[in-house]
């Protein structure tokens, strides 16, 4: 139970990661 817990937050976490460095870039692009 508490495994699976820390494994949607790090899935969360990298998803923003993600979705932060595409924003930052596309900022940067455009």
């Amino acid at each position: 139970m508490l495994k699976q817990l820390w494994l949607r937050i790090l899935l969360g976490l990298v998803i923003f990661c993600v979705l932060t460095t595409m924003a930052y870039l596309l900022g940067l692009l455009s």
